[in-house]
C-alpha cells in the first residue's frame, strides 16, 4: 500500500515563524519537565536519606518517651496549635510503652521556603495496659529547617502517635 503524505497549505512567509514558535514552546517546556520529574518520580537519594532521618528523629523522640525531647523536634510555629498537639501526643504516649516503628518513605517534595514534605507509610507496635497493639497508616510530615536539624511544622493523614 503506498504511503501518502498530507500537506497543509502554509505560506512560505509563515512557515519559519511557525517553526520558531514551536521550537520555543518545546524548549521552554523541557526544563520544567526535567526539574519536576513527574508524578511518582523517585526522590534523589540524598533527599530520601535526609527525609528518612527527619522522620526517624521525630518518631524516635516519641518512642523514647521524654516529651521534652519530642517537643524539641516540633517547630514553635507548628500548625494548627502546637500546645494542643503536644498535649494530645503526651497523653497518647503515657498510655503506651515499648513503642517501635517501621517506616517507608513514599515521596519527598519541596514545600517552599526551604521546607520539605515527606509522605511515608508506617507500622507501629506498642505495649499498652491491654496488651500489644499494632497500627499502620500513611502520613505526611512537613519539615522546616531548624538550627539543630529539621523541625516538624505540620502533619496530615493518619496519626502515627
Amino acid at each position: 500500500m503506498p504511503k501518502t503524505a498530507v500537506a497543509f497549505p502554509v505560506s512560505r512567509a509563515v512557515a519559519p515563524v511557525l517553526a520558531l514558535t514551536l521550537t520555543l514552546v518545546l524548549l521552554a517546556a523541557l526544563p520544567g519537565c526535567a526539574a519536576q520529574g513527574g508524578p511518582g518520580a523517585p526522590a534523589a537519594p540524598l533527599a530520601r536519606d535526609e527525609a528518612q532521618a527527619a522522620v526517624a528523629r521525630v518518631l524516635d523522640a516519641y518512642s523514647q518517651g521524654a516529651m521534652a525531647a519530642f517537643a524539641a523536634v516540633v517547630a514553635p510555629d507548628f500548625a494548627p496549635l502546637r500546645p494542643a498537639f503536644l498535649d494530645r501526643t503526651d497523653r497518647a504516649r503515657n498510655a503506651e510503652q515499648a513503642v517501635q516503628y517501621e517506616t517507608f518513605i513514599d515521596r519527598v517534595l519541596p514545600a517552599g521556603g526551604g521546607a520539605m514534605a515527606v509522605s511515608f507509610s508506617w507500622l507501629k507496635k506498642a505495649q499498652t495496659s491491654g496488651g500489644q497493639t499494632m497500627a499502620r497508616g500513611r502520613t505526611e510530615f512537613v519539615f522546616a529547617p531548624g538550627a539543630d536539624g529539621w523541625l516538624l511544622t505540620r502533619m496530615g493523614g493518619d496519626n502515627p502517635f
